[in-house]
């Protein structure tokens, strides 16, 4: 059996970066790579031993590579366990023309370049694990770093899901993905991961998603971030160029800022450290249409206009955030979107006091919202201690039903703002397969980006492989998922994989359902094919 169960391959400047991901079953490799397994869970120790000659993992990567690209030219190769980053080898040419670099010499986590300083607000922060500097970025830790601009961290180990939180910028990605939100926002982002038990996150990603100014400084291997605006008042000693090396700018920059003809300064003088620029005004779009200049964003787009990024995305029916200059965006979906949407949901609020053995992981999934969300609500982190007595409120979504083209049809709901509120983890809905109408019971035992669910019994699992055919599969097939009186349109692939609530209904993990909108956990991105055939279900297209 290979050792690794699948890959990716990306195109490079003159080759391409083969993504390749570990078989977490086998164990034959642990010793070489440095894998630790504790209680059935592989971690990464952050070590990779020198074996002193070619092992098992410098021939399986030569011989995956000879065997399914020999003719292409690759780079380097990254070796994943789920979405943990092992380590990075360098591979110079064909299988036929090179062998991978032994690890001790090319393990990029541990060889990344050190003795980083990262400056925050004229302060030195240090770190419990160095910050990091792969492929010309910086990584830094996620806790320390967070602490360090004065958030809260929390983590949902299911979903390997980390959060950040401060003030009213709230943070959240999966550990190993490019993809992150920003209040909601889907956002990209540098692949965090995770080194001697410590989550690494790209620092730049941070700092700006916080507002602040980031300057990297490579003579002095120094990060410097700044809050925004920010002032520095002048003490004895200090000159400009003192003051421009303690915040990462140019004196030139200094004197600009503050309208200085000389480089004399005072005691008490109150310095500019960025221009003060008058916040933009949100105009009203004057038009349907906009057209992209070099440098916007949706954010930067929909933040001039007053309207959301979701309905910009909604109208030009974007599944990510690319947009490229002179293209012309709508700024109004259509009639036919807006009357699907024009039912209003709303979100209310219960009051719950807090008894004996409850934890908000339990409360999240008996009231069918996000444990994020409910933590978020109470203004909590994963490490607030809960007391016997204590209230806490918790969201109630209110979502409209939808229109049906027909009685064949399901709603077209949203999946983060809709369908998963509908069903909810821990609910049990019947599923029926739109091109044939046979039916089976499912319960949703999991999942964040999209729905993970599990036969309810050995006969429901029967019924689904007959569906497919007689053999589970990741094919999408429309369906409808009827729960609480309601039918949903939806997409469904059978294949059992991963985490397993169920232990009795002859099905070894879990399957995926998705709706408008949802995203694969690998890589946080919307699947087309799901979504084709989740509008078949709907009645938008046949």
């Amino acid at each position: 059996m290979s050792i690794f169960v699948r890959h990716k391959l990306v195109e490079d400047q003159d080759g391409y970066i083969l993504t390749l991901y570990l078989n977490p079953n086998l164990a034959e490799f642990s010793r070489e790579i440095g894998i630790a397994e504790d209680n059935g869970v592989v971690k990464d120790t952050g070590i990779v031993k020198d074996t002193g000659d070619e092992g098992i993992f410098d021939k399986s990567i030569r011989s995956y590579i000879s065997s399914h690209f020999p003719n292409i030219k690759v780079n380097a190769v990254k070796i994943m366990v789920g979405s943990i980053l092992l380590t990075t080898l360098p591979f110079a040419g064909t299988a036929h023309e090179a062998r991978a670099a032994t690890a001790p010499q090319t393990q990029v986590i541990q060889g990344a370049e050190q003795n980083i300083k990262v400056i925050i607000d004229g302060k030195q922060i240090n770190f419990s694990q160095p910050p990091m500097v792969i492929d010309g970025v910086v990584y830094i830790s996620t806790r320390d770093v967070t602490e360090a601009l004065g958030g809260d961290v929390w983590w949902n180990g299911e979903t390997k899901t980390v959060g950040i939180n401060k003030g009213n910028t709230k943070i959240a990605f999966i550990v190993g993905d490019n993809k992150a939100r920003i209040n909601g926002e889907k956002v990209s982002m540098e692949p965090s991961f995770i080194t001697n038990g410590i989550t690494m996150v790209p620092l730049r990603f941070v700092g700006e998603a916080f507002g602040m100014t980031v300057n990297w400084n490579q003579v002095e291997k120094t990060v410097t971030l700044l809050s925004q605006p920010v002032t520095y008042e002048v003490k004895a000693g200090d000159t400009l160029f003192k003051i421009s090396q303690k915040y990462g700018i140019s004196v030139d920059q200094l004197k600009s800022i503050n309208n200085l003809s000389s480089s004399t300064i005072y005691v008490g003088q109150i310095l500019k450290l960025k221009p003060t620029a008058a916040p933009e005004k949100k105009v009203k779009a004057s038009s349907d249409t906009y057209t992209v200049n070099a440098g916007d964003s949706l954010w930067s787009i929909a933040n001039k206009l007053g309207i959301t990024v979701d309905v910009i995305k909604k109208a030009n029916q974007l599944t990510n955030d690319t947009i490229y200059p002179g293209q012309v965006l709508k700024l109004k979906a259509d009639n036919t979107s807006q009357d699907l949407d024009s039912k209003a949901n709303t979100v209310s609020y219960i009051s719950y006091t807090i008894k004996s053995g409850d934890n908000m992981w339990d409360l999240s999934n008996r009231y069918g919202i996000p444990m994020t969300e409910l933590l978020q609500a109470n203004n909590m982190t994963t490490n607030t201690l809960l007391s016997v007595g204590q209230k806490i409120v918790i969201p109630v979504h209110n979502v409209a039903v939808k229109d049906r083209v027909s009685e064949k049809h399901g709603e077209y709901l949203d999946w983060w703002t809709e369908a998963q509120y509908v069903f909810a983890i821990g609910q049990v809905a019947t599923v029926t397969d739109f091109q044939t109408g046979k039916s089976f019971q499912i319960k949703r035992t999991t999942g964040a980006y999209h729905a993970d669910c599990e036969p309810l019994t050995a006969k429901d699992a029967a019924m689904i492989k007959e569906v497919w055919g007689g053999e589970y599969s990741w094919k999408e097939r429309a369906v409808i998922v009827e729960v609480d009186g309601r039918k949903i349109a939806a997409s469904m692939a059978s294949m059992p994989h991963d985490v397993e609530y169920i232990k009795d209904n002859n099905f070894n993990g879990h399957f995926d359902i998705h709706f408008k909108n949802s995203t694969r956990h690998k890589d946080g991105l919307v699947s087309q094919a799901h979504q084709e055939q989740i509008k078949i279900a709907a009645g938008i297209i046949k």
